[in-house]
């Protein structure tokens, strides 16, 4: 059954009547019981956890019947038995993790008492906070339903809330929608997932064309952290949509958005000028897009991309459910101050992320944002003040810990520094680069060989790391083992032989050690990797001197101070060497 748009204006006096199921997400209650009396009066909750007492008494609030089941009982039969109390020749049907959007009211009330219509669909948008994967996208639902006609429909068409081939006329209310925040609750995510996907592809194989199955089969995939499950299904639905439409908008977003997590952003941004041709705008479509100007280091294209998406989603003129809240919210905001500050523009991204905080001030986003760019601007109290906060919100954030560490240590409060890495190594037990935040805050602190031991852990973490057997070796050499410091190293090379680094590591740790014959070889060779590194010929310098050979030594700081002319360490050793010269001849 292909849905159609509807568009009536005739304002109707039909009795309608409201089911709320109150299944896991049950703390949100009062406000589903509060947005469906908005819209009827007669309400019926179907409690599938009676003895707590939490949906009765809620109900209790709203003059709601209460019918009582088990968690385990069969959905349809409880919906059958729901209907069957409803009064209204209408009903309308929402969970407990749901709400009704702006306007929704005014346009069902519209859209009634539509004869020779059967049921309505409407959008839910999922308006979940992170790690949710699909916030913000939409999926479509048939919530609103004859009642005479919605107690004939079988029960695996009721559980399938309204499949493409049931029997009866069933229409699309544009703007009509839901919003949901209840996906982090779910029992059991995986089933879910799989019987929605097995009732979509049940639904897809009589409807092959039909865009709306093949959004919500990639909206399942993406869900679930299938991209390119997801990049399949939204190609097709891409194939076949309505241009330009409100539906057509939410597939190319969030197709935009899996390029950009398949790691291949210029197809996303691509996609997103593809989208502008053909007459399509949308909030979720210029964030999309802005995230994989992000991607590819475009920042101030990223920045318009943002402010577009925020001023998209704030304008009086446009559907309230026509756009993701948490992008009128802060997340626009968000964007848009993240590409300033990757821009180097500070000033400029400090009133934005300001705006963000105002907007979401129980999110910790924000407030790591705003640390993040007081940290920057050389304001240390203020960005612990920020993360302080953002750690009231989310003990375990782990981008606010991170952030804490440097922080900490730019305060020269070392120890707290470490609590914050011990706190991050509860969330990343395996992060070999929170291994190495530890040691070196651990050597701070004069505890070298527990340093050490992070450094193995480091290490075993990820053995075909090069940057973490780079990282180890710094670690190992400032605690003045040598011979491990030279085998990290040595890795650090194999995984990379063009790389210089490694090599300027392995000098430092052996001129340390007093090898300075050793050290000026591998000076040389991480020289030929990498001839621009002004501080690699003061270090060969050095090395060169201390091994005697003071002509090469001259040769290497004239060669730093022609790279980098102010540099007073290399200008002072090369005045002191020429006049050694000078003495000697």
């Amino acid at each position: 059954m292909k849905t159609a748009k509807v568009e009536t204006d005739t304002p109707s006096a039909a009795e309608l009547s409201a089911i709320v199921v109150a299944d896991h997400n049950r703390l949100t209650i009062e406000r589903a019981l509060k947005s469906a009396s908005s819209l009827a009066e007669d309400i019926v909750v179907v409690d599938t956890r009676p003895r707590d007492g939490l949906a009765r008494a809620a109900a209790s609030t709203y003059g709601a019947k209460v019918l009582g089941a088990r968690a385990s009982s069969n959905r349809a039969l409880l919906f059958r038995a729901a209907l069957e109390q409803c009064q209204g020749e209408w009903v309308f049907w929402i969970e407990s993790d749901e709400w009704l959007a702006p306007l929704s009211v005014s346009q069902i009330r519209k859209a009634l008492p539509a004869p020779g219509v059967d049921a309505f669909s409407v959008w839910v948008r999922n308006c979940s906070t992170p790690p949710q994967p699909q916030e913000g996208f939409m999926r479509r639902a048939c919530r609103l339903v004859r009642k005479s006609w919605a107690l004939e429909l079988d029960d695996k068409a009721f559980l399938a809330s309204i499949p493409p081939g049931t029997q009866g006329c069933v229409r699309a209310l544009d703007r009509v929608g839901l919003l949901h925040d209840g996906y982090a609750q779910s029992p059991e995510p995986s089933g879910e997932f799989h019987r929605n996907v097995k009732r979509l592809k049940s639904a897809l194989a009589s409807y092959p064309k039909d865009a709306e199955l093949l959004y919500e089969l990639g909206l399942e995939y993406y869900g679930s952290g299938d991209l390119s499950g997801a990049e399949e299904y939204l190609s097709l639905a891409a194939d076949y949509v309505e241009l330009p439409s409100s539906l057509a908008c939410a597939i190319y977003a969030l197709l935009i958005v899996c390029q950009r997590e398949l790691g291949a952003p210029e197809v996303g941004a691509a996609m997103a000028d593809n989208a502008r041709r053909l007459g399509m705008a949308s909030p979720e479509l210029s964030f999309a897009e802005g995230w994989c100007q992000m991607g590819l280091g475009d920042f101030p294209p990223a920045a318009a991309a943002f402010a577009e998406a925020r001023d998209l989603a704030r304008s009086p003129s446009r559907d309230p459910f026509g756009c993701d809240p948490g992008i009128a919210g802060y997340r626009a905001s968000m964007g848009l101050a993240l590409a300033l500050l990757e821009n180097g523009d500070l000033d400029e991204a400090t009133p934005h992320a300001r705006e963000a905080l105002a907007n979401a001030s129980d999110q910790p986003e924000p407030y790591v944002l705003l640390a993040c760019l007081e940290h920057l601007k050389g304001g240390v109290q203020e960005a612990v003040e920020l993360l302080q906060e953002a750690l009231r919100l989310h003990p375990y954030h782990i981008d606010a810990l991170t952030l804490s560490i440097s922080v900490f240590t730019d305060a020269d409060r070392t120890r707290d520094a470490l609590q914050m890495a011990n706190r991050l190594l509860e969330v990343q037990p395996d992060c070999a680069q929170s291994h190495i935040r530890r040691g070196f805050l651990l050597l701070e602190l004069n505890r070298p060989e527990e340093a050490l031991e992070e450094a193995e852990k480091a290490v075993s973490s990820e053995p075909e790391s090069g940057d973490i057997q780079m990282e180890a070796g710094r670690l190992r050499a400032a605690c003045a083992d040598v011979r491990g410091a030279l085998k990290c190293f040595e890795r650090a090379i194999s995984s990379n032989p063009a790389w210089a680094e490694p090599y300027f590591g392995a000098g430092d740790a052996l001129y340390r050690a007093g090898a300075y014959e050793d050290a000026a070889h591998l000076y040389s060779l991480a020289l030929e990797l990498d001839p621009n590194n002004a501080a690699g010929f003061f270090a060969a310098g050095n090395a060169c001197v201390r091994s005697g050979r003071l002509e090469l030594a001259i040769q290497n700081w004239e060669r730093a101070l022609a790279l980098e002319p102010d540099f007073p360490e290399a200008a002072n050793n090369l005045e002191i060497a020429r006049q050694t010269i000078s003495r000697v001849a």
